[in-house]
């Protein structure tokens, strides 16, 4: 954590990705502190200078995004061995964005924490009535009182300026020890499911260990009981995979719009391996545990081989001559293959024989940007029939990712040498290597 406080919570400063899909994320590099987008205060006496954890964030309008986060000071808590621990007095703040999250202006702190409820307050989840804007907002918490970890809410009738506590909302099972939330629940997430709610949470057992469980509500805006619908994962069972064995948790949930749920969640799979993020799949939208399927993000190994048909082989060859290959993009990869694809109307086995095998690079090109304008350059600067254009990069797939203006058009200039465009066109068509066009898929120097 900050200022050289042990951690011992997945939290300490807030990162940012994007993906087009759910399922593919590119991280974005932030100007913060490592490369992080929001850090803990600077000032050494703020609420928030020891660490920072994401809670929620909500839209305000098409420009401006808030985030409910939730930081720690160096002030002293008093629980376990040696007296007490810095970091783990957790108060809810709230920040705004006006850029996509890219940077963050703190606006304050949203809700303190309350010793009648615990040693904190964290994880906030906000809930906005979708229909009647009449309706308050609610924000949803959870605390510890160093036994038990307890779910709570609070209200704001004024757009999240200012929180007035509501009390209790769901608790462990404390009447069964073999219960899986028997020591309580923490983190949670809420998402609309079958006209109402659905939380999935995370329990704790007598033991220690951390499982997610769910329980719904019938009113969309969250007002009324709350019903446990029971267990639905737990770590290193069935969907979750190995890697979770030791400990899953925060659990962000996503209802699609064709009723299938995303579950994402973080997890390690020892004391030795770093905290991370997963994503298991409901196709049917139903939570009991056989329900989940895992969704692993497909590799540039995975994309390749799955559009061009390369074998194993045939991508070891590949990586020996171009390491940098396998650190490429996997969806920018597959986006870039089908369009090559498409445009030059190719069989897989051209696809693979004529341009990937012969210039491995390509698989790093964004079709959109470096391929297809100069495609359209070339073509009509030769007045290519498609087929000839075809012809053409099969036979020099050199030519796939150079800029048309600097690097091709003076060489064909240099052949026309005032000789009519369909001669200069048939010599280039009959022998590419007229254009003196080097090779580029050869191997890399070292």
């Amino acid at each position: 954590w900050n200022r050289g406080t042990k951690s011992f919570l997945p939290t300490g400063w807030i990162g940012l990705a994007e993906s087009t899909d759910g399922i593919q994320w590119k991280k974005v590099l932030g100007s913060s502190t490592n490369g992080c987008v929001f850090a803990p205060s600077d000032v050494e006496d703020d609420w928030d200078s020891v660490q920072v954890g994401l809670g929620d964030i909500i839209r305000i309008s098409k420009s401006e995004l808030h985030m409910y986060y939730f930081g720690a000071s160096t002030e002293s808590v008093p629980i376990g061995p040696g007296g007490g621990v810095q970091g783990f007095r957790m108060r809810i703040g709230r920040a705004k964005s006006l850029d996509n999250g890219r940077t963050w202006e703190r606006i304050g702190m949203a809700l303190d924490y309350d010793e009648k409820e615990g040693l904190f307050a964290s994880w906030p989840r906000i809930i906005i009535p979708e229909k009647d804007s009449s309706l308050p907002w609610q924000m949803i918490y959870h605390t510890f009182d160093a036994k038990t970890w307890r779910v709570f809410s609070a209200s704001s009738s004024d757009g999240g300026d200012t929180w007035r506590r509501e009390g209790l909302l769901l608790e462990g099972d404390t009447d069964r020890e073999e219960s899986f939330d028997f020591c309580g629940i923490g983190t949670r997430d809420i998402s609309p499911w079958r006209d109402g709610l659905l939380m999935v949470y995370e329990g704790v057992s007598q033991d220690g260990t951390h499982s997610l469980g769910a329980a719904s509500c019938a009113d969309k805006n969250g007002d009324g009981p709350w019903t446990k619908l029971g267990l639905i994962a737990q770590p290193g069972v069935g969907a979750m995979g190995k890697w979770t064995t030791q400990v899953i948790g925060t659990p962000y949930l996503v209802a699609m719009s064709d009723g299938s749920l995303r579950l994402y969640h973080c997890a390690k799979k020892n004391s030795d391996t770093s905290m991370s993020i997963g994503l298991i799949i409901s196709e049917s939208g139903n939570i009991s545990p056989q329900c989940w399927s895992p969704r692993i993000p497909s590799t540039i190994k995975d994309v390749v081989q799955d559009i061009a048909g390369l074998t194993d082989a045939e991508w070891k060859r590949i990586t020996a001559r171009f390491p940098e290959v396998e650190s490429y993009n996997a969806t920018n990869c597959e986006n870039c293959l089908f369009k090559i694809k498409q445009r030059l109307s190719i069989s897989q086995l051209d696809l693979k024989k004529k341009i990937i095998l012969r210039l491995p690079q390509v698989l790093g090109y964004d079709y959109d940007t470096d391929i297809g304008p100069e495609l359209s350059y070339l073509q009509k600067g030769l007045l290519l029939t498609d087929d000839e254009l075809t012809a053409l990069i099969l036979k020099c797939p050199q030519i796939v990712g150079l800029e048309y203006a600097s690097m091709i058009f003076p060489r064909i200039e240099a052949i026309q040498k005032g000789n009519d465009l369909a001669g200069t066109k048939g010599m280039i068509l009959q022998k590419p290597a007229a254009l003196g066009i080097p090779v580029r898929g050869g191997v890399a120097k070292k």
